[in-house]
């Protein structure tokens, strides 16, 4: 019998981050693994429901059902300061009572917090939405760097991931550990993704943007700038089109070779010819 993994649908539901655990989890990959997930939405709120994109959801399943599944997903609160219902947080407390692996996204933490399930135990969140987190639920050892988290130190599984693509990530974790290796490549080559990015990486790196003042190619960029693609004449006579084709094309490939006889590299041969390109591009040697 397949897997089923139950995600939550309520309205306010994170587009973007259902989209993604949808197409990853969701879609039928039976010519990859005959015995793929079965995705069930489950509604656990009254009414219509809408994503956060406005689009309509029209799940399929119930609360009742999700309380009953292999997986449960929750890809995204739509606040993490307003505490889901009560019947969602008890579906929430039997599910894992019964054992099954919960997986949040986001702001999808937030449930699970509210209902108790991640007392002493390691999670994650989108950064903006780490120190509300840690404030209001000081018992939840909070990694707010962290891309995703697996946590097994209590009863059940527990998978937390920070926001946006970092629930791709986590996703594709989730079938490397089902699956193997070799399914999870392919799905990330169809999505045009990395392969794999570990868990405990940062979410980002905070660096301040060059500008033409604190780098060493700011004058020529802002000279770029300036002529705006316009031709114009160096004292020898030749017309070029911009200093940083004349850098590229002329002074670069010297200096790479030189960087090679000094360094040799098992990738590019010492004396490798770099082209001159008819555009602006990388710069590929040709043996």
């Amino acid at each position: 019998m397949p897997h089923l993994i139950a995600a939550a649908a309520y309205d306010g539901l994170l587009g973007f981050e259902y989209g993604i655990a949808r197409e990853i989890l969701g879609r039928d990959r039976s010519e990859l693994a005959s015995d793929w997930y079965d995705f069930l939405p489950c509604r656990v709120e009254r009414g219509r429901l809408f994503s956060s994109h406005g689009l309509e959801i029209r799940p399929e399943g119930t609360a009742e059902q999700l309380a009953r599944a292999d997986t449960v997903l929750i890809a995204g609160w739509r606040d993490p300061l307003e505490r889901p219902s009560e019947n969602f947080l008890e579906r929430l407390r039997a599910a894992h009572a019964r054992g099954a692996r919960l997986i949040t996204i986001c702001t999808g933490v937030f449930p699970l917090a509210y209902a108790g399930l991640l007392d002493g135990r390691r999670a994650t969140t989108h950064w903006l939405h780490a120190k509300t987190l840690r404030r209001h639920f000081p018992q939840i050892r909070v990694e707010k760097d962290a891309l995703y988290i697996h946590d097994n130190a209590g009863p059940g599984q527990i998978s937390t991931s920070a926001g946006c693509a970092a629930g791709l990530d986590l996703c594709l974790a989730v079938v490397r550990a089902d699956f193997g290796l070799r399914i999870a490549n392919a799905i990330a080559r169809r999505m045009v993704a990395p392969v794999h990015r570990e868990g405990g990486q940062s979410q980002y790196v905070e660096a301040p943007a060059g500008t033409s003042q604190d780098d060493n190619f700011g004058p020529m960029l802002d000279c770029d700038a300036r002529l705006d693609g316009r031709a114009y004449r160096r004292t020898d006579g030749r017309r070029h089109r911009r200093p940083s084709f004349w850098f590229l094309t002329a002074h670069l490939p010297t200096a790479l070779q030189e960087r090679h006889r000094a360094h040799p590299s098992p990738v590019a041969h010492p004396t490798a010819r770099y082209p001159r390109p008819r555009t602006l591009g990388v710069l590929r040697p040709e043996h």
